[in-house]
């Protein structure tokens, strides 16, 4: 009996869903490996304690922009994922005035990550506009992009209001 064009297309299907999969979790992976890279870079302890809840929270973790917290999973990511395949996200490091100290301010780094012709590549998200940001371009260099990253927190922290000009919006915080 001929294979029918129905069972090809079920196993076209099959090989989609499965290809989609591989293409989330490795979405995921690289953006938990950015995290991770961050971390490192900046000497970042593991956790610190919520002194109001008495739970446990990493210094540095992957966020959702929209939620400005961890996802419960992370596949709750592609809620957000955009209309050009790119899956925006924040990085956010928990920072204090001096060590275990109370309260921690959360600032959030918004990055994307997407693949472009079967290479990863991160960049920096602009969430007033829910795009990439113009005056940024794709990396696929992920520890070029690290550096990349910490300068942008670097240069937030070094703003000075006594010398005019705005400050950097590409950086969210919030106090916890």
């Amino acid at each position: 009996m001929p294979i029918s064009i129905f069972d090809d297309l079920r196993k076209l299907h099959q090989e989609r869903n499965k290809r989609v999969t591989e293409w989330r979790q490795d979405m995921l992976k690289a953006a938990e490996e950015l995290k991770e890279k961050v971390a490192v870079r900046i000497g970042a302890p593991s956790t610190w304690r919520n002194l109001k809840t008495g739970e446990d929270h990493p210094y540095v973790e992957v966020i959702s922009l929209r939620k400005k917290q961890r996802p419960v999973n992370l596949l709750d990511l592609f809620e957000e994922l955009s209309d050009q395949g790119e899956l925006p996200f924040g990085i956010s490091i928990a920072l204090d005035i001096s060590e275990n100290s109370y309260p921690k301010t959360l600032f959030h780094l918004p990055v994307a990550v997407r693949f472009s012709k079967g290479i990863m590549q991160l960049n920096l998200w602009n969430t007033d506009d829910q795009c990439v940001r113009d005056d940024a371009s794709w990396s696929a260099d992920s520890d070029e992009f690290t550096e990349s990253l910490v300068t942008e927190l670097e240069k937030f922290f070094e703003y000075d209001p006594y010398q005019g000009g705005s400050e950097s919006t590409s950086i969210g915080f919030i106090q916890n």
